[in-house]
């Protein structure tokens, strides 16, 4: 960030015979005014801060901007005379692609602190709460599951004492736990200083023309524990210096922030002073101080990988240490960071280190010492294992043994923990944290196509398709998407024509209406300079991918799921005689007439298949279970399919529901493989 007198430089009149020329972010939509602009270009993008509720990941994310935005840019221009906004984009895009207002800042930051307060003032029942812009029930489920492991919630959803206590102090509730854990560590007038400096953001300013001055002094402040103690060491020294000015000149030191932090500790000091509790200095005890930092953000905890950078411990994620931190150099075993964000990689920032066995002492709910009888003697006091870890099986999936991680309402305002069913179902409401765009694409019957792009700023963009009366919001489809997010690649998932949101009739038999719609999509994007690189397809839809790359030769890399095969032997042969009701009850399709059905089960695929090109590289995914479309369905399109990998995935159904991680592993890899061979 720049300085506040360099930033002030754009008030300034530009020189006579010169034209002035502001870089500015949306900032200048609505909270700043900057006289004698006449002209303003509009891109059309923005960049927004996104919380993804599932990683406690903030991703600073490239994102079309809204119509009101639009608007908002176009009136900067001729504040004080007459003026023009140039829109680098199409008169349909903003009518047709861009929706109406910006997404509420709700809905796309985290909700501990709002929870938190609507608890303390009583509000226990939050699903029904009347919000006036409703965050997902995920967002909210994450915000509770994590209010609980900090102890600041009971097993029903109820505030604790150490609740009430964390809900007088206007700080995240990791931040809050943290300090109240200091109370007790004997450590609380550090940790004070600790959160005033995080709080404010970043502290040191890098000018272009002196970098290396500028990191030579930062270097000189750099502690060996962590950057928590690297920004504590910052203010002691400008303590020790009187709060000057000068001072923070020469060390490169933005005295503006180092300011704010000193009025956000007068503040916190002054709670804690109200509460009774006490300020204590832990001297050159930094073990005290490290372990107040775990107490707060123990799931924010990280383990070197032997590859490369390091690996979360709840989700497995690959995270590194950013570059600006005071450990990039030393890369230590064990890290807990601060927070997440998502640049060129997922970043740890505020980055300190731990000793292992500081989280289970710390966070009993949260984790627990692994089984000796499973890892090496030379391994048992160190290795952790946590209770909370979606890649594992479902009882893994809980905050604790007992209870899991949806939150039900009892009665009378009290909650339980319920478990992986719901999260199943309601993915879609799950993953509304994600930066995800309503895109709206006529296909070539005049029909409108609805469909989320799940967007990270990569030019490639891979889609998925849904089976018979399916749409984008099944698991699977979402599963899929987030995934290839995670890997910096942009995914699309949307309803057929009739199906969802888009507009015409279901085709539960015209396989080839689908395949049009398809080839719109990949159209529109091709049209808007980006890149369809693989299409991915279930059920129905893999049998769309299949027949598209039969017929059109653009994409040279696609992925059929439990797609279906029509086999020369009769068809009550191979899906047995209760077959069609079967078929009918699996897929949901109520009372699908038998002339329909058969239709659908009857589609040719072998001539399809030996069309595809043989530079078009196909994944046969099926699993060995499924009996909506039996595995020897796979095994045929492997005969035909001139350039084909085949995966079966044993013991999983047609929705792969105990093997959705194996498979999106299987999708994932493949993709990788052959997404960008020559």
């Amino acid at each position: 960030a720049l300085p506040s007198e360099l930033q002030s430089r754009i008030f300034e009149p530009a020189p006579i015979g010169k034209r002035k020329v502001v870089v500015a972010t949306n900032i200048a939509e609505a909270s700043l005014t900057i006289d004698g602009i006449f002209y303003v270009i509009d891109p059309g993008f923005a960049k927004q801060n996104v919380y993804n509720p599932k990683q406690r990941l903030d991703s600073l994310v490239i994102t079309p901007i809204s119509q009101a935005s639009a608007k908002q840019r176009a009136g900067r221009a001729g504040r004080t005379g007459p003026g023009r906004c140039y829109r680098l984009y199409t008169e349909n895009a903003f009518s047709n692609e861009m929706s109406a207002t910006s997404i509420p800042e709700i809905q796309r930051v985290n909700l501990g602190l709002i929870t938190l307060n609507l608890k303390a003032m009583g509000m226990n029942d939050l699903f029904s709460f009347d919000f006036m812009d409703p965050p997902s029930s995920q967002a909210l489920i994450s915000a509770m599951a994590q209010l609980y492991t900090l102890g600041a919630l009971d097993e029903e959803g109820l505030l604790t004492k150490l609740g009430r206590k964390m809900a007088e102090f206007p700080l995240d509730p990791p931040l809050s736990k943290m300090l109240l854990a200091s109370v007790d560590l004997g450590c609380s007038d550090e940790i004070v200083t600790i959160i005033a400096m995080i709080t404010t953001g970043n502290i040191f300013y890098r000018p272009r023309e002196k970098q290396a001055q500028a990191d030579q002094k930062k270097a000189k402040f750099s502690q060996p524990e962590g950057d928590h103690l690297t920004l504590l060491a910052v203010y002691e020294a400008w303590k020790a210096k009187n709060f000057s000015g000068p001072w923070c000149f020469e060390n490169f030191v933005q005295v503006r922030s180092l300011r704010r932090a000193q009025d956000v500790r007068k503040q916190l000091l002054s709670i804690m002073d109200r509460y009774k509790l006490d300020v204590v200095s832990a001297g050159t005890n930094y073990t005290k101080i490290q372990k107040a930092i775990t107490a707060g953000f123990f799931f924010h905890a990280a383990k070197k990988d032997p590859q490369e950078g390091y690996r979360t411990i709840v989700e497995n994620q690959p995270v590194y240490i950013h570059p600006g931190s005071a450990l990039f150099q030393r890369q230590p075993d064990w890290v807990i960071y601060h927070e997440l964000v998502m640049t060129t990689k997922e970043y740890m920032r505020e980055v300190a280190v731990v000793d292992p066995k500081w989280l289970v002492e710390l966070a009993p709910r949260f984790f627990k010492v692994s089984d000796p009888s499973k890892i090496s003697k030379r391994k048992r006091q160190e290795r952790i294992e946590p209770l909370y870890d979606r890649y594992q099986e479902p009882n893994s999936w809980r905050i604790r043994k007992l209870e899991c991680t949806k939150v039900t309402k009892l009665g009378c305002g009290k909650y339980k923990y319920e478990g992986r069913k719901y999260m199943q179902k309601n993915m879609a409401a799950a993953n509304e944290g994600i930066n995800q765009q309503k895109i709206i694409i006529e296909n070539k019957w005049g029909e409108k196509l609805v469909g989320l792009l799940h967007e990270t700023g990569s030019k490639e963009i891979v889609t998925v398709s849904h089976g018979v009366e399916c749409t984008k919001e099944y698991s699977m489809m979402v599963d899929f998407c987030i995934a290839l997010e995670k890997q910096g690649i942009s995914a699309f998932r949307f309803d057929f024509s009739g199906n969802g949101e888009s507009e015409g009739t279901s085709q539960r038999a015209d396989f080839l209406k689908e395949v049009d719609d398809l080839k719109s999509v990949i159209e529109h994007f091709g049209a808007a300079n980006r890149v369809v690189s693989a299409i991915i397809g279930h059920s129905k839809g893999g049998t769309v991918v299949i027949l598209y790359a039969s017929l059109h030769k653009d994409i040279k890399t696609v992925v059929d799921v439990s797609g279906r095969y029509k086999l020369d032997r009769p068809i009550e042969a191979r899906l047995g005689k209760d077959y069609l009701e079967r078929f009918k009850k699996e897929l949901l399709l109520g009372d699908m007439a038998e002339e329909t059905a058969m239709q659908l089960l009857n589609i040719n695929m072998h001539e399809a298949g030996l069309r595809v090109d043989q530079d078009c590289r196909v994944l046969i995914v099926h699993g060995s279970a499924d009996e909506t479309n039996p595995v020897e369905d796979a095994l045929e399109f492997a005969k035909i399919i001139p350039n084909n990998e085949l995966r079966i995935i044993e013991g999983a159904n047609h929705d792969y529901t105990n093997h959705r991680d194996e498979l999106v592993s299987v999708v994932l890899e493949f993709l990788k493989d052959n997404m960008h061979r020559e």
